[in-house]
């Protein structure tokens, strides 16, 4: 979250942060993305606990008109970028 925070700040912009209580929950994350969605934010950096029950607040906040930008698990669903590894890649080397 730091380097987030930083990145955020250096553009004049601020970043919060929302997890679940129970980590990888997705009933619970998918209420907290609904209650983001809500707020309207300009961005949203996105990991999902589990792509396939993300499909749907996925599509609500883009059908919001708020960028997402995926991380750590890629998913279905239209990010304007994802940050991650290619683990197929890593694992051949």
């Amino acid at each position: 979250f730091e380097g987030v925070a930083r990145a955020a700040a250096s553009g004049g912009a601020t970043a919060t942060w929302h997890v679940p209580a129970t980590p990888d929950e997705p009933v619970e994350q998918t209420a907290i993305l609904r209650a983001i969605v809500a707020e309207r934010p300009d961005a949203i950096l996105f990991a999902p606990a589990d792509d396939r029950a993300m499909e749907g607040p996925v599509a609500e906040a883009v059908a919001a008109g708020i960028p997402l930008i995926g991380f750590v698990n890629r998913m279905r669903g239209d990010f304007v970028s994802f940050v991650g590894t290619d683990d197929t890649a890593m694992g051949r080397t």
